[in-house]
């Protein structure tokens, strides 16, 4: 199994209690809008806060167990239900 996956598994509960956290997963990391090659754990969040405005125990940290994080934004999750129902 792959490091990113152990390190998802071992730390999703977690990640998903924080403030803003709507999902987590693995994917390629994007910096400064570039997809760039490593693998990393993705939290998904409504809203990105600063620094100066978490405390220690919420923030996202940079890395897992040696697996960058990748924070992305993605707003409110919205469930479309009915979809491709007639």
């Amino acid at each position: 199994m792959r490091k990113e996956v152990v390190v998802l598994e071992k730390h999703c509960d977690w990640l998903l209690t924080l403030p803003n956290v709507v999902g987590v997963g693995i994917g390629k990391k994007v910096r400064e809008g570039e997809i760039i090659g490593e693998l990393a754990v993705v939290v998904l969040v409504t809203h990105k806060v600063a620094r100066c405005h978490l405390t220690p125990e919420s923030m996202i940290p940079a890395e897992l167990d040696g697996v960058e994080t990748d924070v992305i934004v993605v707003g409110e999750p919205k469930l479309l239900g009915n979809m491709g129902k007639t």
